[in-house]
């Protein structure tokens, strides 16, 4: 008895170890993963203006949620799955059939919107395959490996907007290098089987399609502040906000991170557990709004920014946002690794209403900063419904996939 105890708990430190040393894997992906749309904004803003920012910022608002209905969130799909109940071939399978009609928006948002909308739909098309192949090496242990694709590819969008001398051109070359990418590190240049078998696809299909439609009215309940504030005022505007807005954004990216890391905890923990979890990403956003104040004149100076007191008002709405928004960042992978499938699409429809509610009401009277509370109302109201969601699942039992 002795020896079995003393054998488990050799082996708790060498767990711990293995999952803070996936979670920063997991943070680092996805911190590259994202880093280089918010760096491309930066650089931007200092070489072509804020009009500039505000187009390249407009595109990315436009095709997030329609990137995010059409890739049916198989990287959750595949990170909460094993591969004995979701292989690779599935996923793949269910890319290959969306990618037609994905193609074909990419000619749509170029005709009708702006040829840089349909650019950055591309661009989110070539990334959408190397996601699936991302998940695969991360749920098989290799970390590091699916944290260098993600890198490569923000380094390569940075490295196109040094190189080219217009937003169109950088995005052309990104597309090039992502493509490049995809078929030389991420497919790994070997063979891979298609499963087209509808008994198979078919459950994948009605999950994806439900986790896909969440993360579109999610993605849409942040897009559409910028969209509306683009429309009301212009492309500078929208810019500014944008740019003002890469803390919050790069807050969202770790509480994400986090949320993905604990996804195999999460789908036991209690509500309470969860909650305590929750206070992470919460705590990191009190000291960010506190250290934003204190730096505020070295933030404006790092962005090329003019400090006014609009500018600052809308600074401290977005500080205000983080307190709600990276919490919320972390919640919806406890509802998505307990397969509580419904519920998210309900939180989906709830924060969608409140944010275009909140757009129409605040946006018009207080512009930037009316954005930033709208985004932070989101927030507040999905930490509520997802926590009344979570407090009645606590005895459920997960589902398999069938």
């Amino acid at each position: 008895m002795s020896l079995t105890i003393s054998g488990a708990m050799a082996r708790m430190p060498d767990r711990q170890s293995r999952w803070w040393h996936d979670t920063a894997w997991v943070a680092t992906a996805n911190i590259a993963q994202a880093a280089g749309p918010f760096l491309a904004l930066m650089m931007l803003t200092r070489w072509h203006g804020l009009e500039a920012a505000g187009q390249f910022a407009y595109a990315f608002a436009v095709t997030a949620p329609l990137a995010q209905l059409l890739n049916f969130q198989l990287k959750a799909l595949i990170l909460t799955h094993p591969t004995e109940e979701l292989p690779l071939s599935i996923t793949a399978s269910l890319r290959a059939i969306v990618t037609l009609p994905a193609s074909l928006l990419v000619f749509g948002l170029s005709i009708a919107l702006t040829p840089l909308a349909g650019l950055w739909m591309a661009a989110r098309l070539l990334d959408s395959w190397a996601e699936i192949f991302q998940a695969d090496l991360q749920r098989s242990g290799k970390m590091s490996r699916a944290a260098l694709s993600q890198g490569l590819r923000a380094m390569g969008l940075v490295l196109a907007i040094w190189l080219a001398p217009t937003p169109i051109l950088a995005a052309m070359l990104f597309i090039a290098f992502s493509f490049i990418l995809l078929l030389a590190f991420d497919w790994r240049l070997v063979p891979l089987k298609l499963t087209l078998h509808w008994p198979a696809l078919s459950p994948v299909l009605r999950r994806g399609f439900v986790l896909g439609l969440v993360l579109f009215l999610q993605t849409s309940s942040s897009s559409i502040p910028r969209i509306f504030l683009e429309h009301n005022s212009d492309s500078a505007t929208l810019g500014l906000f944008a740019t003002l807005s890469v803390l919050l954004q790069v807050g969202v990216l770790l509480s994400t991170s986090f949320g993905q890391s604990l996804l195999p905890q999460l789908a036991s923990a209690t509500t309470g557990r969860i909650a305590i979890w929750s206070t992470i990403p919460l705590l990191g956003a009190s000291i960010a709004f506190a250290a934003e104040q204190v730096i505020e004149p070295l933030l404006f100076d790092l962005l090329g920014l003019v400090a006014t007191q609009r500018a600052h008002e809308t600074l401290f709405a977005l500080g205000l946002a983080q307190l709600t928004v990276w919490p919320a960042a972390m919640i919806g992978f406890a509802l998505t690794a307990k397969r509580l499938y419904n519920e998210l699409l309900w939180v989906g429809v709830s924060i969608l209403l409140a944010s275009t509610a909140g757009s129409f009401w605040l946006i018009p009277n207080w512009g930037h900063s009316g954005a930033a509370l709208t985004i932070a109302a989101t927030g507040a109201i999905t930490l509520l419904v997802s926590f009344l969601f979570l407090a009645t699942s606590d005895q459920r039992v997960v589902e398999p996939l069938r």
